[in-house]
């Protein structure tokens, strides 16, 4: 029974202060690790929500276009939509569109 008393195997002070020193400062850059990366998802996330919002306004501006609506001015007159091609083709339209604004509408 002495003997197993006198047997003093076991860590120091010292070893034990240092392993958890160690294992403070991965701990430390773990969490470190892990907010950085979270900050990052965060704005990775907001990018692309911002290119979706951008493409679903771009989408509606290029259905609208594609539409052929006509442009109403407030007494009712319309103007020809400029993107159906003319005889002359698109570039037709858009002049002559410029002209009747410059005019006035159309009786």
């Amino acid at each position: 029974m002495r003997a197993r008393l006198a047997d003093e195997r076991g860590f120091t002070i010292v070893e034990v202060l240092t392993a958890m020193v160690v294992g403070l400062v991965v701990l430390g850059a773990a969490f470190v690790l892990v907010g950085r990366a979270s900050d990052l998802q965060a704005k990775t996330q907001n990018r692309v929500d911002a290119h979706q919002r951008g493409r679903a306004a771009l989408e509606a501006m290029v259905t609208e276009l594609r539409s052929g609506t006509c442009a109403m001015t407030a007494d009712g007159t319309s103007y020809p939509p400029i993107v159906h091609p003319g005889p002359q083709g698109i570039t037709e339209n858009v002049v002559s569109a410029v002209k009747a604004a410059r005019n006035g509408p159309r009786m």
